[in-house]
């Protein structure tokens, strides 16, 4: 498969970071193997297979190819059904349930029945981003037994256009006992992941990094500084979106960003840290801008990445807070930005409030806004209401 468009490889992105961000999620929500912790594990995943009459993986088709000891009894078998099922899935890459079943399978597999299970995966003749989901999802479970192994096996036998996201499903593994490892693996074959996706392997070291900077930030700051401008950027990007949600880490992380002399790179980081802050404490992101020392077209970027994640949690408050923290076009734009959010949420609470505020609120760019976002989710009769609302200079 070629991707002859923008939007085809934003969309081959799109699904793989959803894998990537399931396999993250994954590092610390796979159940204990024993004690009571994973008692209680196994009585909760009882209890959801019994409420649900599913089987324990989730999928009756995958479980009848196991064999007595709980592995697969035919590893290519049940890659088949997963590419069958991943492929018919109308949301792909977001289909967590069907992502959850095929990983319920594949980690109770061997790693000889890994091997044979990216064997037929390559062999496949199916969808590229289906291939590639799964081929982070094998590689992960072996990673987790032998990193480099699997990773050197990746290097040997992937296909081009998989091996970057192969590496990628290996790493995440590998780097939540031993990063340092993976690391310095990485450093000795980054250059057999150039190119790709993924700016040459960048978002990987990034990954690394990020995860040395949970235990170690003094460290992974030393490995920033011998990098290129935009690979420390895309590490920085990770950087910031991992610990923009742990206050500690994050204030931490913030001092050692003082010590980055290139003000554009740094400017740019904590922009996005700000924006993923917002996900967690939308009120002490926008404290931090307002008391910190930054010019006031940053200010305005960083209180626009703020809305923004505020709007999808809770589109009220933050049109209460760009309302009373913006005036002029910002307040404008501010406005018709959160009601386009707040339509996407709840149009009918959206439109409420809309009834409800003077005409100095229902601006053309605000009707415009709401009606390219409305259009873009398929509303077309409701988009065009709002088309209709807009003054005909405007149109």
């Amino acid at each position: 498969i070629v991707m002859r468009s923008g939007f085809g490889l934003a969309l081959t992105l799109g699904v793989l970071m959803a894998v990537l961000g399931f396999l993250v999620g994954r590092r610390t929500a796979d159940p204990p193997e024993s004690g009571a912790a994973g008692q209680r594990a196994g009585r909760s995943e009882a209890a959801i297979s019994s409420k649900s009459g599913r089987s324990s993986s989730g999928n009756l088709a995958m479980d009848r190819l196991k064999g007595l000891d709980g592995q697969p009894a035919n590893p290519e078998a049940a890659i088949r059904e997963m590419l069958r099922k991943l492929s018919l899935s109308p949301v792909m890459g977001m289909d967590y349930d069907a992502m959850f079943e095929a990983y319920a399978v594949i980690r109770e597999m061997s790693v000889d029945q890994v091997q044979a299970g990216l064997r037929e995966l390559e062999a496949s003749g199916s969808n590229l981003q289906v291939k590639m989901m799964l081929q982070m999802l094998l590689v992960n479970h072996w990673a987790k037994e032998d990193g480099e192994d699997a990773l050197q096996y990746i290097l040997t036998n992937s296909d081009s256009r998989m091996k970057q996201m192969g590496v990628m499903g290996g790493v995440t593994a590998w780097m939540r006992e031993d990063p340092d490892g993976a690391y310095a693996w990485y450093q000795e074959h980054k250059g057999e992941v150039s190119g790709g996706m993924f700016g040459g392997g960048g978002m990987i070291e990034g990954m690394l990094i990020a995860s040395m900077a949970q235990r170690d930030m003094v460290g992974a700051f030393e490995k920033l500084a011998g990098l290129e401008k935009q690979q420390k950027q895309m590490a920085l990007t990770t950087m910031a979106s991992q610990l923009g949600m742990a206050p500690v880490k994050r204030t931490e992380f913030l001092q050692h960003l003082e010590g980055i002399t290139d003000q554009s790179l740094r400017r740019h980081t904590v922009q996005g840290l700000v924006s993923t802050w917002a996900w967690q404490d939308p009120e002490s992101a926008a404290d931090f801008i307002r008391t910190g020392e930054f010019d006031d077209e940053t200010k305005r970027q960083m209180r626009d990445g703020v809305t923004q994640s505020w709007a999808y949690m809770d589109p009220k408050g933050a049109m209460e807070w760009g309302m009373e923290n913006s005036e002029g076009a910002e307040r404008t734009d501010r406005i018709a930005q959160t009601f386009a959010t707040w339509m996407q949420q709840d149009a009918a609470g959206a439109e409420s409030w809309l009834q409800s505020q003077s005409d100095e609120i229902k601006t053309d760019g605000l009707y415009q806004r709401a009606s390219q976002t409305l259009a873009a989710t398929q509303k077309f009769e409701k988009a065009a209401e709002f088309v209709g609302q807009i003054g005909d200079q405007a149109k």
